[in-house]
C-alpha cells in the first residue's frame, strides 16, 4: 500500500513539474521582450512558422524566435484575441523584431488562417499613406528567396520546362501597414488566369516585409512592384524570374 502511494505521489509531482515547466518556458518567452513590445501575452495568438499554436507547445521549440508583434485585436477563425505574437524557428533566416504601436485601425482586423499577416477587411479612411520614405519595405530575406518561397507556394517545379515559353509579368500595389503587415492587394492593368494563385501567394508570404521608416517612424507604405515570369503556351507559369520596384506614386 505505501509502495502504491508513494508511486502516486511520483508521478503527480512529475505532472506538477511538467506544468511548471510549460509555465516557466512561455514566462521567458514573455520576459525576454520588453514591456513595450505590447506584452503581456496571455491572450495572444502564437504564430510559430505560419501556424497557429497553443500556449503551451512552445514548450517543444525552445530556439523560437520572436520577429513581429503586431499588439492590436484581431480576429483569427471567428476567435477574438488581443494581438500576435509571430516567432520561427529558423534562427538565421529571422528578421530583426519588427513593433510598432499604431496598427492603423480602431476595430479588430480580421487575419485568414493561410495569410496570417495579411488584413484582409484594412480601412485607409484619412489615413496618410506614403509613396516615398527613407527606408522603404522589402522582404527581408532577399528578393531572390522570396521569389523561390512565392515559386514553391504556387507549386513550381525546379526542372526547366522543354516546352516553349513565353515572358510575361504581373504589376501589384499593396499597403504595408506600421505593424509591417500586408493589405488591400489588387493588380495593376489586366488580370490573367495564371496571376490568381501568385496572388495568393503574396498573401500567404506577407509576413516577410520590413517597415517603411522615416525619421526613425514607422509609415503607411504604398508598395508597386512587378513580377516577371515565364509561362507555357497553356498560360501556366513555369518560373518567377525577377523583381522590379515601382516608383510612380
Amino acid at each position: 500500500m505505501n509502495y502504491l502511494l508513494c508511486c502516486l505521489l511520483i508521478s503527480l509531482s512529475l505532472q506538477c513539474c511538467a506544468q511548471k515547466g510549460k509555465t516557466t518556458n512561455l514566462e521567458k518567452t514573455q520576459a525576454s521582450l520588453p514591456d513595450y513590445y505590447g506584452g503581456p501575452y496571455e491572450h495572444y495568438a502564437f504564430v510559430l512558422d505560419g501556424k497557429i499554436i497553443g500556449h503551451s507547445d512552445i514548450v517543444g521549440h525552445v530556439g523560437a524566435i520572436p520577429y513581429k508583434i503586431f499588439p492590436n485585436a484581431v480576429i483569427i477563425e471567428k476567435r477574438e484575441y488581443h494581438g500576435v505574437l509571430y516567432l520561427s524557428t529558423s534562427g538565421y533566416n529571422t528578421p530583426p523584431l519588427q513593433y510598432a504601436g499604431d496598427s492603423g485601425s480602431d476595430e479588430p482586423v480580421t487575419l485568414g488562417q493561410d495569410c496570417l499577416c495579411y488584413i484582409a477587411d484594412f480601412d485607409t479612411t484619412s489615413k496618410a499613406i506614403a509613396y516615398a520614405t527613407e527606408l522603404k519595405p522589402q522582404p527581408y530575406e532577399g528578393e531572390i528567396a522570396y521569389l523561390e518561397k512565392l515559386s514553391q507556394i504556387i507549386g513550381l517545379s525546379a526542372e526547366n520546362t522543354v516546352q516553349s515559353t513565353f515572358r510575361d509579368s504581373i504589376s501589384v500595389q499593396f499597403i504595408v501597414t506600421k505593424t509591417g503587415m500586408l493589405a488591400l492587394l489588387e493588380p495593376i492593368g489586366s488580370q490573367k488566369p495564371e496571376h490568381e494563385n501568385l496572388l495568393q501567394a503574396i498573401k500567404r508570404h506577407s509576413c516577410t516585409w520590413s517597415l517603411a521608416m522615416n525619421s526613425g517612424r514607422t509609415l503607411l507604405f504604398r508598395r508597386k512592384m512587378t513580377i516577371f515570369y515565364t509561362k507555357d503556351k497553356n498560360g501556366n507559369i513555369q518560373s518567377l524570374d525577377s523583381l522590379a520596384y515601382k516608383y510612380d506614386g
